[in-house]
């Protein structure tokens, strides 16, 4: 359509004075709107349309025209593209921080030169770099040696399959797991929990267990990314199996 017949069309389309107001009722909406999008001459040809047209403010009771409220309009894009980046900004330096914690830990760890430290150091760790108000494990197959630490008391053989099948950190509440009174006299104040089987590897059989508590019980939510707690595990596995006695290295890597 050129604008000869467009301009046609327009004057064809203008309501006559005996129009009611009732005649705004029929106008198609949509067919409009593609009208204008088709026809982006029509504001060259009619620029009082512009000038004149008023638009309702979306946080006031004033009218805007058309110029104010595309302003209005970038702004609010602006403003929201400025809080995604500052959301992307903050995942950032958390993930920053996480991996100086991790770095940390590590290092503290392979600092350690006597083995039968080693379980001391990894609460320590839990508790300092990554702000566990509480932490606990449970050792088992240590070698002769290291069979009177605290963390190698004795565990039943439910404890043992509980580790066994976990394939990945459990996280939630504390109900139904005895586990957590390994957190010591503050284990009653515990409303979340977190799990972490010991292994070597992606051997089947664990060699340990260590439980983390917090009394805030959206610590540990079920449902939350465990990237975290895996790193921790492998650190803590690799650093820990030091403990452990010859025959049950090699029960475990023949498992």
């Amino acid at each position: 359509m050129n604008d000869h017949h467009a301009d046609n069309n327009e004057r064809n389309s203008q309501p006559s004075g005996r129009s009611g107001p009732s005649d705004d009722l029929v106008v198609d909406e949509a067919a409009l709107a593609d009208y204008l999008l088709a026809h982006p001459t029509f504001f060259e040809r009619h620029p009082q349309v512009i000038a004149e047209l008023r638009l309702p403010d979306p946080h006031g009771g004033r009218v805007l025209s058309l110029h104010e409220r595309q302003l209005t309009q970038v702004r609010e894009q602006c403003a929201l593209l400025e809080r995604r980046l500052a959301s992307l900004m903050a995942v950032g330096h958390e993930n920053d921080a996480l991996a100086a914690c991790l770095q940390r830990f590590t290092r503290d760890l392979l600092l350690t030169r006597e083995a039968g430290r080693m379980p001391a150091r990894v609460i320590a760790g839990l508790r300092d770099q990554f702000t566990v108000p509480m932490a606990g494990m449970r050792l088992w197959g240590v070698a002769h040696e290291h069979a009177s630490l605290a963390e190698a008391a004795a565990t039943d053989a439910d404890t043992r399959a509980l580790a066994d099948d976990l394939h990945a950190p459990y996280c939630g509440l504390t109900g139904r797991y005895a586990q957590t009174a390994w957190l010591g006299e503050e284990a009653g104040d515990a409303r979340s929990m977190a799990m972490i089987a010991l292994r070597r590897g992606a051997l089947p059989r664990a060699f340990g267990l260590i439980v983390l508590g917090s009394p805030d019980p959206d610590r540990f939510q079920t449902g939350m990314a465990t990237d975290v707690l895996e790193r921790i595990g492998e650190i803590a596995s690799a650093a820990l199996s030091r403990l452990l006695a010859p025959e049950a290295d090699a029960d475990a890597s023949a498992a």
